[in-house]
């Protein structure tokens, strides 16, 4: 239903004549059929609009990934190739010091399983996996004879199985040709990029309808898909004609077909990775969107039906029924609003939870990344003895304590941990962050910070303050593009009751970010704190920014407001509460002595750099480490009756156990061994078990602190 929608009314008296009761009764038909129809029609457009859009948001983020993964890739392979520059083929395979590099470079990178130079031959010459590789002949890859022909300088092949990692991978590969010298002959030089990496990404973003995910090349060939209707197995996938002549001299597009694997009809959504002969899809098919509609045309249906009903008895009754049924026919119209109110929530809530969901899973992948980078700066600071060092170590300790509490931000918005407020001085905050912005901001853009002298405190959390001004600022500056000034200004402010601020009173810090840009009409102004509200250029804005900006200032018992017109700039305004505590100086780590006696340490960590760093540590902490990648090689461990004093493990786990499933069963088995449990996702997912629970990413104390506790609280219990 429409918001437009008027209320029915009923004659006031059916004493005119037999006719005008006639007139009614054909009416109390048609007008519910009507209205039936439109209503129909309307929402029809509207599911399918919003389908859409939500098909065109999530593949501009898969786009996204892919592109970072080829970008990736395709830069490994040009160092790979530099590398080997001025080497023949004899010596490429012969050389340690390029299977190094290559195999550093993979080391670093997830989503590559291998790189690797072919000769011209078709012989494996390099592999970043194995020094040195068995004779193996490569000629047989599709991406090979092109190459070397000189027919091609870019292929991209289907996923095939390595055949030396053993992983479902596919290949990126490019032309190499040894130098200088004549004769040289070309071969290839190939990352192998892992199809499981984009499949994990596509099952959590692609929304969860009949949907299929896939990379499709140029020519029509599926090189990663993933779908919730499997093809049949004689059956193998290539993208549909539809699909062939939509992406026909289009970079992106959508458009709706038949899929050549299982027949369905679907939406489809596609955009063209970067340079590459590739396209990433995502298809929903129509019935699964549509289901939604047939539900409404059913409730819809069934309340005009009894709307005619009642309107025809009605009148067949007598007119002196008039003003009950009007009243009757007011509530049913509230409650059609109810309904459809309730519906647009519904569909709020699950685009939220989608992004709730892909925010929750970057930041612990972040979180593992900062937990390794983090122990790497401890062990380094432990060790290094030059005073210069320590400048560019408590550098990278503020980098890492900066990167956790964005994580921590990430969580809360995935519904995954709560903002942390603390008493801020804000003065000392944005004057920090003058340097911050000034790089974010253009040359033609002059920043000028006003503050208040004897600026009060406040109690927000620091991470969202920080975004929320880097948000209004980047905003600022896509508003000047001309150039122009930006002006932040903090100042102390009491308001009294009554105020124009929401039913706001007490004492506030006033934060003013003030840009001389285009400005907004007055409908763009009230939407602009509305999420995913933007009036950005496709691909330039997720229209996250100023309703991140809301939610902060009301989480934190303040408010945000807007004053802006066309051609004269726009203010923004946050009212943050005072704090009245004492805002405390950084905590600075503290040494802890290695225990008494040396106790072994069972880690079990899936996360190759991470194990490594946390293993360190522990060793650090003067105990003996033995690692595990998994639940089921730790229990194996175990099972070996090699002693152990403490498990170590961390929660997301690969196989079927995780990794308190792991602690549980330990728990059964060896009651009396202590057990501390890390996890970088949700410390909510590990609440209420009954394990210590020790969220990344820590320092070097927390870790102390944390295995020195969990190892007295069993003594105490033994004693």
């Amino acid at each position: 239903m429409s918001g437009s929608q008027q209320p029915l009314t009923l004659p006031a008296t059916f004493a005119d004549s037999t006719r005008a009761l006639r007139l009614t009764m054909v009416a109390s038909i048609l007008v519910p059929v009507l209205m039936f129809v439109a209503v129909a029609l309307y929402d029809h457009e509207r599911i399918m609009e919003d389908a859409i859009h939500e098909l065109e948001r999530t593949t501009a983020i898969l786009h996204e990934h892919a592109e970072n993964v080829f970008s990736f890739a395709d830069m490994a392979i040009r160092q790979a190739s530099l590398a080997a520059d001025g080497l023949d083929w004899r010596q490429i395979a012969a050389s340690r010091k390029l299977h190094d590099f290559i195999a550093a470079t993979n080391e670093h990178a997830r989503v590559l399983s291998a790189i690797v130079f072919i000769d011209p031959e078709g012989r494996l010459a390099q592999h970043s996996r194995v020094f040195p590789v068995e004779p193996l002949r490569l000629d047989d890859r599709a991406y090979f004879r092109p190459l070397v022909d000189g027919s091609s300088d870019l292929e991209i092949s289907e996923a095939v199985n390595g055949r030396v990692s053993g992983q479902t991978v596919f290949a990126l590969a490019r032309a190499h040709t040894p130098g200088p010298g004549p004769g040289q002959q070309r071969g290839v030089a190939v990352a192998s990029i892992r199809v499981d990496t984009f499949l994990s990404i596509y099952r959590e973003a692609a929304p969860q309808l009949n949907h299929s995910v896939a990379l499709v090349k140029s020519d029509g060939t599926f090189i990663v898909r993933d779908s919730q209707l499997p093809p049949p197995a004689d059956v193998r996938p290539a993208a549909s004609h539809y699909f062939m002549r939509a992406i026909e001299g289009n970079d992106q597009g959508v458009f709706e077909g038949v899929s050549a694997v299982d027949g369905v009809r679907r939406i489809v959504a596609f955009r063209k990775v970067a340079a590459y002969p590739l396209y990433v899809a995502l298809a929903v098919g129509t019935d699964a969107i549509l289901a939604e509609w047939w539900t409404n045309m059913a409730l819809y249906g069934a309340l005009c039906l009894g709307a005619a009903v009642s309107l025809f008895l009605t009148a067949a009754l007598a007119l002196r029924r008039t003003a009950a049924e009007r009243v009757a026919l007011m509530n049913w119209q509230t409650e059609v609003e109810r309904r459809e109110q309730a519906e647009k929530a519904l569909r709020e809530a699950q685009k939220m939870e989608a992004v709730g969901q892909l925010s929750g899973g970057i930041a612990h992948d972040f979180n593992n990344l900062l937990q390794a980078l983090s122990g790497c700066l401890i062990m380094i600071e432990r060790r290094a003895s030059q005073p210069s060092i320590q400048p560019l170590l408590e550098a990278g300790r503020q980098a890492v304590d900066r990167g956790a509490k964005l994580t921590r931000q990430l969580m809360a918005f995935a519904r995954r941990e709560a903002l942390r407020p603390e008493p801020v001085d804000v003065r000392d905050r944005l004057l920090t962050m003058s340097e911050l912005l000034s790089g974010a901001l253009r040359a033609n853009i002059r920043l000028e910070v006003r503050l208040e002298p004897g600026l009060w405190p406040a109690e927000v959390d620091p991470t969202q303050l920080e975004l929320a001004v880097l948000n209004l600022a980047i905003n600022a500056r896509d508003a000047m593009p001309d150039g122009g000034l930006l002006t932040i200004e903090a100042a102390n402010t009491h308001l009294q009751p009554g105020s124009d601020h929401g039913g706001l009173r007490g004492e506030f810090v006033r934060l003013t970010i003030t840009d001389t840009g285009i400005g907004m009409s007055e409908d763009v102004a009230v939407r602009a704190f509305e999420p995913f509200f933007t009036t950005k250029e496709k691909a330039r804005g997720t229209g996250l920014g100023l309703s991140q900006v809301y939610g902060f200032a009301r989480q934190s018992g303040g408010v945000a407001r807007i004053d802006s017109a066309p051609g004269k700039g726009t203010a923004v305004t946050l009212l943050l509460p005072r704090c009245t505590k004492p805002v405390l100086p950084p905590v600075r780590p503290v040494e802890h002595d290695a225990p008494a006696t040396v106790r072994h340490v069972l880690l079990v960590e899936d996360d190759p750099i991470v194990a490594a760093v946390m293993a360190a540590a522990v060793v650090e902490l003067g105990y003996q480490v033995s690692r595990a990648s998994s639940a089921e090689e730790a229990l194996a461990i175990l099972s070996d009756g090699e002693p152990v004093d403490l498990l170590f493990t961390d929660v997301v786990m690969p196989g079927e156990m995780s990794g308190l499933d792991l602690a549980r069963k330990v728990r059964r088995t060896r009651p009396d061994l202590p057990v501390l449990v890390t996890t970088g996702y949700s410390e909510e997912i590990a609440q209420g078990s009954g394990f210590h629970i020790l969220p990344k990413p820590y320092d070097m104390r927390t870790l102390a602190e944390a295995v020195s506790a969990v190892l007295s609280r069993v003594t105490q219990g033994n004693a």
